[in-house]
């Protein structure tokens, strides 16, 4: 078993069995009867000679190139292609000459063509070079694996900037117009010189009204919604490309290519035609890369808000409203010295509001039932510093499931109630809260009276801001949400309605 393990492994033995399989293969293959003949066996041995020529020199010298001296890649095809032809001139001289001088009482016909030998070539190299340099091969991608990753990566973002290139489009379109045309101007299956060279002419005038229209009308006119002057510009346009095909066919052709007689068979209406087509065509491509760049960019410039947004919630929420905490803690501090059985409730619920503020609010959407806790939290405990807290009300209505909502959304208004409201007067102090719960839809109202706001609370960081929560709103629910704020001169009011 280890003897046979050994053979198995030998490189000798691998390319001896490379060589007679590919000899009992090319064999019956190159046979022309049933029965293998001398003639056969000639032709395979001669055919195998620039093989093995072109598969040793690129697994000697080629490839070891490429693993040990990191060889370009571009090279490395270039050597191929001169491979190929090294491989096929030894192919003719051997089938030419030495088959002339070793054998000269046979006669072997070559009816290969340089297309079906580039096939043998690959062929053989590429299984050659498999068998040779698998293992080294897939050994170098595990090793390099990180490098590999990057290259792609690298080669990713490269076609990427390649196809969006815009030179690249307008060649890629013309290519493939030129084809197209190639083959719809041919009247015969085979397309000789004179179909490429009547699609060339034909293409003259195409580009003068293309690029006309696309480099000048449209962004004087079209652009600028100057609709009747763009239309007026086509149908000039129409007559200065009428006019150079027509000059095209009848006077350049024969100045250009005098020994050809080149028939023109469109009439105006059939070159209409075309020419409504191609400037539709390029027109669309142009204006809709136009189009996809500005939503690009209205997306880019959203999302840019969006995460502006995020983080100036990121940052208030780490700077969470000194004076909401330390009259909570002043609260708590006073329960404390009266002994009183609630303290350890409230720190419990201070404890839950800033959990949540800090921590658990830093997804895009909580569920609601979590926003209402923390809602009824920051009530009670503001309620602790108010002499009236009977005149602060919350009712929740509707079933509470598994809605969803954008985090601390509400509790701006509950906030900014109590700041311009509750804290400025204590004689007609008052704050309503009715939230309304629906499987599709959730409505806010909020209504408390207007009264002094200490200076002491106007700052900054006292939360969040009718302007952040406006703007959040509008990039969150955009038209799925409706917001109304009124005020008298001892009210205001907040009405929200959001669509889930």
């Amino acid at each position: 078993m280890l003897v046979i393990k050994k053979i198995v492994h030998n490189r000798l033995f691998i390319h001896g069995l490379l060589w007679a399989v590919s000899y009992f293969f090319l064999l019956h293959y190159f046979s022309i009867s049933q029965d293998i003949t001398r003639i056969d066996y000639i032709f395979s041995t001669l055919f195998h000679i620039p093989i093995l020529c072109a598969v040793y020199i690129n697994l000697y010298i080629f490839i070891p190139r490429i693993i040990n001296k990191r060889w370009n890649f571009w090279k490395y095809l270039l050597s191929l292609i001169v491979l190929f032809f090294l491989f096929y001139g030894i192919q003719v001289l051997t089938f030419d000459y030495v088959a002339d001088l070793l054998f000269p009482n046979y006669y072997l016909i070559y009816v290969y063509d340089y297309n079906e030998l580039l096939k043998f070539f690959l062929a053989y190299l590429g299984l050659s070079s498999l068998l040779e340099y698998g293992k080294s091969g897939i050994d170098l991608i595990r090793s390099e694996r990180g490098l590999i990753q990057d290259m792609l990566k690298a080669l990713k973002v490269y076609t990427k900037k390649f196809i969006q290139n815009r030179f690249f489009l307008h060649v890629l379109f013309w290519v493939i117009s030129f084809y197209i045309l190639l083959q719809h101007f041919s009247i015969s299956q085979k397309i000789t010189n004179v179909d490429y060279l009547f699609t060339t002419l034909f293409h003259v005038s195409i580009l003068c009204a293309v690029y006309i229209n696309l480099y000048f009308l449209i962004p004087r006119f079209l652009n600028k919604q100057n609709y009747l002057k763009y239309i007026f510009s086509l149908m000039a346009l129409f007559g200065l490309f009428y006019g150079i095909h027509v000059f095209t066919f009848d006077v350049l052709s024969e100045l250009i290519f005098p020994n050809y007689y080149l028939i023109v068979f469109y009439d105006y209406i059939e070159l209409l035609k075309y020419f409504a087509v191609y400037l539709g065509l390029t027109s669309l491509f142009f204006l809709s890369k136009s189009w996809i760049d500005l939503a690009d960019s209205k997306k880019k410039l959203v999302e840019k808000e969006k995460e502006l947004i995020y983080n100036e919630l990121k940052a208030l929420k780490a700077q969470v409203n000194p004076h909401f905490l330390f009259n909570s803690l002043n609260s708590i501090y006073a329960l404390a010295i009266q002994k009183s059985d609630q303290a350890p409730e409230v720190i419990l619920k201070l404890s839950n509001v800033l959990r949540y503020m800090i921590y658990e609010s830093n997804e895009h959407e909580v569920d609601l039932n979590k926003e209402i806790d923390f809602i009824k939290n920051y009530i009670d405990l503001q309620k602790l510093r108010t002499k009236n807290p009977d005149t602060i009300t919350l009712n929740i209505n509707g079933e509470i499931k598994e809605q969803k909502l954008a985090p601390l959304i509400l509790i701006v208004f509950i906030e900014n109630a109590f700041k311009h409201g509750v804290k400025g007067d204590t004689v007609n102090q008052f704050i309503r809260i009715n939230i309304t719960v629906s499987d599709t839809e959730i409505h806010f109202f909020s209504e408390n009276n207007i009264g002094i706001v200490d200076e002491t609370e106007n700052n900054e960081y006292s939360g969040l801001g009718l302007e952040n929560v406006k703007r959040r709103l509008e990039l969150l629910y955009h038209e799925n949400h409706e917001l109304k704020l009124s005020e008298t001169s001892d009210t205001f009011i907040v009405e929200l309605k959001i669509l889930l």
